[in-house]
């Protein structure tokens, strides 16, 4: 497991009662820090995001009236993966379920082999849909197509993602988010999940401030250089990009475009999934806190805009939808979402100059807010004090992470 540890801000003091460094030193910040355990496959996937209250909805009037009113929404902190899921993954999720018994394939579409009346349809096979980039190839496996491994799995339903979020939870031991039977999702378990709409616009806006409220994750403007949309200029014109394909080796030519909470490709390429029924007033509807959308519906919402979108419908704003068992659009993909496990909000006094004692009393502090004691499972680590950093602690040992 790992423990991160985000840097929520800091006053500057004068430290004078602690007398092991009152002779030594003098000037401290006072950070406040809250303790996250994630699991050992979270550090280079997934980005751990802060709680947040934001304005959600179009600050600039040009969008749809369900864009509207601007309301406030808190969100709890959670985990939301860096890139959307790939047909390298869902093949491998579908090469597993079907050797399990646990999917079919009826008319080059994948069900669950429960669902007898064929109503919640997984994934079109390209045999069915040449836009698929996954085919099947034997009764009990399937393949994807050359080059397109790390490609967007495309002309997916919502089910299909649901379903790849619980088998991601099963694979990690840990308690799956959705009932199969009603399609609910439970968000106080600690399975994968797909993204609410509240936290996928947070995150796509990056680490925005109350005053700052862009259009796209960067400013006001996109190009070419930063996004997959209708006629952007890629190689791959009226198609996806690889996942992470915009990190300053692009064409065309331009910067790393992973925004400010660390994720690619969160406006354009696909539009993605989120847990959410679809209400065009849901926006009136008054819901603040950790807000999971109506009760019921006919349509799930989507965000994000895709490889065939205008340029305006890749606003951080702007909300689309579909029918959940939508499974042959080639603009249509998801990326997963999960709970962090909060342990604790502590205080921990660091010294501005940051001798490697300092850094040792970081670790025994943080050791003994986690409540581990002295236990030796912190290897050495480089701190960076910049407000809004994560520090990544690796190291504890399996047999402790019970206890997180």
């Amino acid at each position: 497991a790992i423990l991160n540890i985000i840097l929520i801000g800091y006053n500057y003091k004068c430290l004078t009662e602690n007398r092991d460094y009152k002779s030594l030193l003098s000037s401290y910040h006072d950070y406040k820090v809250r303790v996250f355990a994630t699991d050992d496959n979270d550090s280079d996937t997934f980005s751990l995001l802060d709680s947040a209250t934001y304005q959600m909805g179009d600050h600039f009037g040009v969008g749809n009236d369900d864009e509207r009113p601007i309301h406030t929404v808190h969100i709890d902190a959670f985990m939301m993966s860096k890139y959307s899921v790939t047909n390298q993954q869902y093949c491998q999720f579908l090469n597993y379920m079907i050797l399990q018994s646990r999917i079919v394939v009826h008319n080059n579409v994948v069900y669950a082999a429960t669902d007898s009346s064929q109503s919640y349809p997984y994934l079109t096979i390209k045999e069915g849909n040449k836009d698929s980039c996954i085919s099947r190839v034997t009764g009990t496996s399937f393949s994807i197509e050359s080059g397109k491994e790390m490609h967007p799995v495309v002309c997916v339903s919502w089910y299909g993602a649901v379903a790849y979020c619980n088998w991601c939870s099963e694979k990690y031991g840990l308690t799956p988010s959705y009932n199969m039977a009603t399609w609910d999702c439970n968000f106080t378990n600690d399975g994968f999940r797909l993204p609410t709409e509240a936290e996928r616009e947070w995150v796509a806006r990056g680490r925005i401030s109350i005053a700052t409220y862009y259009k796209y994750p960067w400013g006001n403007e996109i190009t070419g250089s930063q996004a997959n949309y209708c006629n952007s200029g890629d190689p791959f014109h009226n198609g996806t990009t690889p996942v992470g394909y915009y990190n300053g080796e692009q064409i065309p030519a331009g910067f790393d475009n992973r925004n400010g909470n660390g994720l690619y490709d969160m406006v354009g390429n696909v539009l993605e999934w989120c847990s959410d029924w679809y209400a065009s007033d849901y926006y009136s509807a008054g819901a603040t806190d950790n807000q999971t959308g109506p009760a019921t519906g006919s349509h799930r919402v989507l965000r994000g805009g895709s490889w065939n979108s205008l340029i305006i419908d890749l606003r951080c704003a702007k909300r689309r939808h579909s029918y959940p068992a939508n499974c042959n659009a080639p603009h249509i993909g998801f990326r997963v979402a999960k709970n962090s496990r909060n342990l604790e909000s502590f205080t921990l006094q660091v010294h501005k100059d940051m001798a490697k004692f300092e850094v040792e009393k970081i670790a025994n502090s943080i050791k003994r807010g986690a409540g581990f004691g002295d236990k030796d499972w912190i290897k050495e680590t480089v701190v960076d004090l910049d407000l809004q950093s994560t520090i990544n602690k690796r190291g504890i040992p399996k047999k402790d992470s019970a206890a997180l």
